[in-house]
Formats: C-alpha cells, structure tokens, sequence
C-alpha cells in the first residue's frame, strides 16, 4: 500500500464518527489490495509451478474476502451494516426477521391489548413499509416503543443496528474485476436464493419515511 493510501485512510479514521466500521472497511480494503498484487505477481511468473501455488493462494483468499460469513456462499448480493461488517442480503433479512418474530412473540397472549386490533396481526412480520407502519400501530397498542422492536444486531459482532444495510458497492465491482481476471481459474458458489434487489429491507426499518407516515419521531443515527 502506497503513504498516500496509508495517510488517506488515517485521517478517515480519525474523521469518522463510526471508528470500529471504518477499520472493518480497511481491512477489508487492504485484503483485497494484497489479493490484486498477488495475482498480478503469478501472472508473471514463469514458473508453472510457482504459478498455480501463487494461484491458489490467491483464490482462497478471494473466496474467504467474497463469501457471506453467514452461508459461506460467494456473495451476489454483499451489504454492509453500520459496524463494517458485510454479508448478502438473504441471509441479513432472516436473521432481522427471526429478531423481529422473536421480540413480537412477547406479545401473543397479551389479550387486553387486542381490542383494536386481530391477535395475529401483530405477529406477522412486515415486507413492505406499509405492513411496517400497520404493525406499528400494534405494537403501540401494547404499549411497547417500535424502537425497542426494529433494532438490530449484526450477526458477526453483535453491535446494534438502526440504519438498513447498504450495497457495499465498492467489495462488489472488486470482486467482479477480480473474478473476470482471473479468466475461469476461480468459479464461485452462489446461493440458488432469488436476489432482493431494492426491497432487501422493506419493512424492517424506521426510516424517515416510516416514522412520517406512522407519527414516530425519526431518529437520524
């Protein structure tokens, strides 16, 4: 890694007001970084030996900086949580929606708090905002803050999580140039799950525009 990068990254780190994410984003930054200049080593060597080791080493750590932590899948679809962490997104939303169905659950035989509304209705996990904001108005009938509900913990170090993960855009165009340059050497595992595209975390958040239509007061983390 050149001083600039090195410099750059330090500064960032001392920026930012999320440190433990920004380490977790350059680790994975120089792991790739180390990735590419071991590839372009064994396409020079002339040693076909030497190159199909160099080869191989390289593969596994691609495979090991590509692979959901969670499935172990080559991720088609990686997001990136608030703490750094990055996973695909199936596996993110079962593991929110378990949390989710797992906090709901305290309120089934709460009978006195079904008058306005079904006892299932309340048990259901949203997918869309809408169902999130219908749902809201439950778990407040319960007397129960959606806060203490629609928080999350990242599966791999368990900090907390309010904002919805994001497409870690930047590990997603490395790995694409790195497996298209490695020209059928390495051919990833994906998950045979459907991808979730836009609506990976409908439902699961209380994003601005949930807490407007609802009447919740928008905390900006």
């Amino acid at each position: 890694m050149s001083s600039n990068k090195a410099t750059s990254r330090s500064l960032f780190l001392q920026s930012s007001p999320n440190r433990s994410a920004v380490s977790a984003m350059c680790r994975e930054t120089e792991v790739i970084d180390d990735i590419r200049t071991q590839h372009t080593k064994a396409s020079k060597l002339e040693d076909p030996h030497l190159d199909a080791t160099v080869v191989q080493s390289t593969c596994q750590a691609l495979h090991a900086t590509g692979s959901c932590p969670i499935c172990m899948y080559f991720m088609s679809e990686p997001y990136i949580l608030e703490c750094g962490h990055t996973a695909c997104a199936t596996c993110l939303r079962r593991v929110f929606e378990r949390l989710v169905l797992k906090r709901l659950g305290t309120l089934r035989f709460e009978s006195q708090s079904h008058d306005y509304h079904d006892q299932g209705e309340c048990q259901v996990v949203p997918k869309t905002d809408e169902e999130l904001v219908d749902l809201i108005g439950c778990v407040e009938a319960h007397g129960m803050n959606p806060a203490d509900i629609f928080i999350y913990e990242c599966p791999i170090c368990r900090n907390e999580s309010r904002r919805p993960p994001v497409v870690n855009v930047g590990l997603t165009d490395v790995l694409m140039d790195l497996l298209r340059s490695y020209k059928g050497q390495y051919i990833p595992e994906y998950s045979r799950e459907l991808k979730l595209g836009d609506s990976a975390f409908q439902g699961l958040f209380l994003t601005q525009g949930v807490c407007e239509a609802s009447g919740l007061k928008f905390r900006d983390m």
